[in-house]
């Protein structure tokens, strides 16, 4: 039965939907600031019929309040969670990370690759150069694939982990595992109601599900049954084809027991007694309890019931009900097989459909803002409703009217405003990068006879919005919604930090900073706008295998970086680039006259964001020479001798820097007659650091000097805010690639070498040699005197089949002694197999390199080099490579080491004549390996050198 819609007794729970009480707390508020005035609060009271229509007016306000927020933010449309504009993101996808473990890796590779039946990603732990964060990957594939779909899936599978890449790790190895096929034998005695074929099915099932477990994909409905909420179920890589449990992913099998075998036979319902169970591996019977699987290998159970169909007594598994022998279906046995194993082999019959759930509302934005005039409610005797006043009224009754709507007016415009503030409330959380109002108002024009009151809607409306307008702090409430947002995701923004500088960086006053809000808005959205891949991709790499020059293939970690920063590129690109190699040029000048010039000894102190002190001008010393950089201009008409364009006239190696961080203030630039020269006007250059003052131009007028000033002023600004960005590079990439040869050394117990390899080799052709030389070195008939020249005698030692493995390092003068040192080393050889001592006791093995390059001990292994130009003059406040530093320190992975290193241009220029080369020839399709060494080794020697530098 339908419970009857009724209209509760009860007081309602929230204040502003509450009439009585609105109405009581209204006549309180009024007797406090009218009482002796207004006496009379009765019902016919007029004040407090005007009291009573307001606060029925708040309770619809405060009803329209009360709907979800779902709704309220999704009026009037659906959710869409790819809208570029929308904050709200789906569990699908601000959920999902990069892959962050070896079982995150695992279920990528499986999910994703159709050819994988099962995949293992470790660790290398035996690097020879001990290098950390390289894994090998090992693949179970399809059982039909050919030698050129291996190959295909091979690469697949590279591709797959070059794209989820994570910072300093790298794929060192991708392996096909091969087959170890296991079978067995058994006579089974049966239950007397059990059927044969379904048995025989389900022992072969379980038996396989423990040899070779399957990979089983779920769908969402199915993990949020089993109690997982949204954030576990999409917890990882973004699922394509189905779900994958972690706690469903097996190790590499290595051992099988026989008696766990057993165990789960005789566990299956139906199943009695076992006897004469035998297990084979590769058709050879296994002895013992645990069948041992080589490596790299994976085992699979002989599910193949082909040997014909009833009665066919070669089948290896027998099953007995009581003394007799029970005769299998064998067709039957494999269609029930295939049902019970159908279902989890269908993981890529379609792909993972996950449809974000529009929020189900009825509502209407228009809906939501419009506005009922409470004019609409009063008596008609007060005029003001839709019907107004009789014609018979006299003037000043009407006026009465009038003045009466216009003393109503003004609430019902804050009321008005108020529903079109609750409309646009999704425009406040949303990233519209057109918005330019955080207040919001509307016309009420459902006012009875409202065009009457003002004059002329249009008019009234724009009055209005200019009005509004005034009073709304944009920048100021934007950035504080925006930063609400980057809150709820754990994000903040260094807002007044950054104002501060990127003010200072433009050359303007930083209480005039509302520009700079403004640009902080276009970061803030931009960083929001690509958060669900900053956030998922927060530890990934960049796939080297793939252009990365002037694109979006960089880590995310650079991203983050520059978006907080507000540095607008942060692809790859050169540094040193905005710098015109023509532009500049070393000239030797003649020193300049300017201690006679007559200069005010004070500067008026200017506020300056990055140095408050005040200063004082002094001329700089006399010298003979100075060497200067010149910047030539295309167009100048009023350039003198070799001043045509801008001269450094100094010899300070840090007077570029200082022009770059202080030439953008023109307070900096003085323009004073040339006292030698009354036809000229010379700029000079102060810099607040070192209180210098250095002649940068020379013109025929003051006009032009200030004009040249404005110029050179435009440049440095370009040249700061083009340079700003840095390089990021992660030191595993530079590892060697060339397949690495090795030699052994065989040391005496004084450590002196004894013997040494003959040539070098890959390291496993090298372990087979020194297996040997216990057997090998200690036969005398293994050993070779050669003759180099006179006096020169050199001792080979050759393998079995008479290939030279080892020499004596030492040269002998006479063959007598080569021969006793032969003695010597299958004396010492001799002695180690008596002693049962390892050969690897006493053998080291050492890498060929194929030039002198010192590598530091930790350069390779979890290192990444941040290369920062010094010279952009953000760049070069301490307080802002502190807040960069940082910043950077706090979203990089926690176990990854950072070299901040900081570059002057000379430096800058050296260290991309390096770079450059070395990242074309790496993401090329098929890099030649000893060039991208060769490359590799130039760039760590750069770094290196600069490492050691900056610790210094």
């Amino acid at each position: 039965m339908t419970k009857p819609v009724v209209i509760s007794k009860e007081r309602p729970e929230k204040k502003d939907m509450d009439f009585i009480l609105l109405r009581e707390q209204g006549i309180d508020e009024v007797q406090k600031l009218a009482g002796k005035i207004w006496t009379d609060y009765n019902h016919h009271d007029p004040g407090v019929t005007i009291l009573e229509q307001l606060c029925y007016a708040i309770t619809d306000l405060g009803y329209r309040t009360s709907f979800d927020i779902e709704e309220i933010l999704y009026a009037r449309r659906l959710r869409i969670s790819d809208s570029p504009n929308d904050t709200f993101f789906d569990a699908s996808k601000i959920f999902p990370s990069n892959p962050v473990s070896l079982t995150d890796l695992r279920i990528l590779l499986i999910d994703r690759v159709s050819q994988i039946k099962n995949a293992w990603v470790e660790p290398v732990r035996d690097n020879a150069q001990g290098i950390k964060g390289l894994y090998r990957v090992l693949l179970q594939v399809d059982d039909d694939l050919s030698r050129f779909e291996e190959e295909q899936t091979v690469q697949e599978v590279k591709g797959l982990m070059m794209r989820f890449r994570n910072l300093c790790e790298d794929v060192d190895s991708i392996e096909i595992l091969q087959k170890e096929q296991i079978s067995f034998s058994a006579d089974i005695d049966i239950a007397p109601d059990a059927i044969g074929e379904e048995l025989l099915a389900k022992i072969l099932y379980e038996l396989e599900s423990y040899v070779n477990p399957t990979v089983r994909f779920y769908n969402l409905e199915e993990l949020l049954d089993e109690g997982y909420d949204m954030e576990d179920a999409f917890n990882g890589p973004p699922p394509v084809h189905g779900f994958i449990k972690p706690n469903e992913l097996h190790p590499l099998t290595t051992e099988i027991y026989i008696s766990k075998l057993i165990e789960i036979i005789s566990e299956i319902r139906g199943v009695t007694r076992i006897r004469n169970f035998v297990i084979y591996k590769n058709g050879i019977r296994v002895e013992g309890d645990v069948i041992t699987i080589e490596k790299d290998h994976f085992p699979v159970l002989n599910t193949h019931l082909d040997f014909g169909t009833i009665g066919n007594q070669d089948f290896p598994i027998r099953f007995y009900r009581g003394q007799v022998l029970y005769n299998f279906d064998l067709n039957t046995a494999n269609q029930i097989l295939y049902s019970f194993s159908a279902k989890y082999k269908s993981g890529y019959q379609v792909k993972l459909i996950h449809d974000p759930k529009a929020v189900s509302t009825d509502l209407v934005q228009k809906e939501l803002e419009a506005y009922y005039s409470i004019q609409h409610l009063f008596p008609g005797t007060y005029g003001v409703g839709p019907l107004g006043l009789p014609g018979t009224n006299n003037p000043e009754r009407k006026a009465y009217a009038k003045q009466l709507k216009g003393y109503l007016m003004f609430f019902e415009q804050v009321l008005a405003n108020y529903l079109a503030q609750l409309g646009n409330v999704a425009n406040l959380f949303s990233l519209d990068e057109n918005l330019d109002r955080t207040y919001f108002h509307q016309v009420p024009k459902d006012i009875p006879f409202f065009e009457d009151m003002v004059n002329g809607v249009e008019n009234f409306e724009y009055h209005l919005e200019n009005l509004v307008k005034e009073s709304d702090p944009f920048f100021n409430r934007r950035n504080r919604f925006l930063d609400h947002i980057l809150a709820r995701f754990g994000e903040t923004f260094s807002t007044d930090f950054l104002i501060k500088f990127n003010s200072y960086a433009e050359g303007l006053d930083p209480r005039q900073k509302e520009k700079f809000e403004g640009d902080l808005i276009k970061a803030k959205i931009k960083f929001l706008k690509k958060y669900v891949e900053l956030s998922r991709d927060r530890g990934k790499g960049y796939d080297y295998s793939k252009p990365s020059f002037g694109n979006e293939n960089v880590p995310a970690l650079k991203k983050r970086v520059c978006l907080f920063l507000n540095i607008p590129d942060y692809s790859n690109k050169s540094l040193i680039g905005p710098f015109d190699p023509d532009s500049f040029e070393t000239i030797e000048l003649e020193s300049e006259h300017l201690e006679k010039q007559e200069i005010s000894p004070e500067r008026p102190p200017e506020e300056d964001p990055l140095d408050y002190t005040s200063f004082k001008k002094k001329p700089p010393e006399e010298k003979p020479k100075r060497k200067g950089r010149r910047k030539k201009t295309k167009e100048e008409p009023n350039a003198l001798d070799y001043k045509e364009g801008f001269v450094i006239s100094s010899d300070s190696e840090a007077v570029f820097n200082e022009l770059l961080r202080y030439g953008i203030h023109k307070h900096n630039f003085d323009i004073i007659p040339d006292p030698n020269d009354k036809n000229s006007w010379v700029v000079l250059f102060y810099s607040p650091e070192t209180k210098d003052r250095t002649q940068v131009f020379q013109a025929a007028s003051e006009e032009a000097a200030s004009d040249a000033v404005d110029q050179l002023i435009t440049y440095l600004r370009s040249i700061n805010k083009d340079c700003e960005g840095f390089h990021l590079i992660e030191n595993i990439l530079l590892r060697r690639i060339a397949p690495e040869e090795y030699g052994f050394n065989l040391l005496d117990d004084n450590n002196d070498i004894l013997l040494t390899s003959y040539r070098f080799a890959d390291l496993s052709s090298l372990r087979i040699i020194t297996d040997d030389l216990l057997i090998i070195g200690v036969i005398k008939g293994n050993y070779e005197v050669e003759v180099e020249g006179p006096s020169a005698f050199a001792i080979l030692l050759k393998d079995s089949d008479g290939n030279r493995v080892g020499k004596v390092v030492e040269i002998f003068d006479t063959e007598k002694k080569a021969k006793e040192k032969i003695n010597d080393i299958i004396d010492y050889l001799n002695s180690l197999k008596k002693g049962n001592t390892t050969i690897y006791s006493r053998v080291e093995f050492y890498s060929e390199h194929k030039r002198d390059l010192h590598i530091l001990d930790d350069f390779y292994s979890l290192r990444i080099s941040m290369i920062l130009p010094s010279w952009p003059v953000r760049f070069q406040s301490v307080d802002f490579r502190d807040l960069l530093r940082e910043f950077v320190v706090s979203n990089a992975p926690g176990h990854v080491v950072i070299d901040f290193i900081w570059l002057d241009p000379d430096e800058m220029g050296k260290f991309e004549q390096a770079y450059m080369p070395w990242l074309e020839e790496k993401e090329k399709e098929k890099p030649d390996p000893s060039n991208l060494d060769r490359l590799s080794f130039n760039l760590t020697d750069i770094l290196q050198e600069f490492r050691k530098k900056k610790e210094k």
